[in-house]
């Protein structure tokens, strides 16, 4: 078999998998989270919020944590109770207290 018919073999059965891939997971809110950091933020966005000083109500969850950042030199973590991370965002830090369905945001 020569070398342009594996070629073709290959990316015609690598782009029908790309199809498939995107019409099975196109319409999910399907995150990857290999690293710590998006594992922690991606648990915040699960669970309710509670601030500790009075916000705005309209807050747009996905943007709110978009670009943040554990820093876990910083963070409580192995508690007895619930675990404390730091989370630095563009506008703010944040001590949350990451409960079992409740995220505690207090301001730093």
């Amino acid at each position: 078999m020569s070398f342009l018919k594996r070629l073709s073999y290959y990316l015609g059965g690598f782009s029908v998998g790309i199809v498939l891939l995107v019409f099975f997971l196109g319409g999910k809110n399907t995150r990857c989270t290999y690293t710590p950091d998006a594992r922690v933020i991606n648990d915040f966005s699960k669970k309710e919020w509670v601030f500790s000083t009075p916000t705005n109500d309209s807050i747009d969850r996905s943007q709110f944590l978009k670009g943040g950042d554990i820093v876990f030199s910083k963070s409580r973590v192995g508690l007895d109770s619930c675990n404390v991370y730091r989370l630095r965002l563009s506008h703010a830090v944040y001590d949350v207290q990451n409960c079992d369905s409740i995220a505690y945001f207090t301001v730093r």
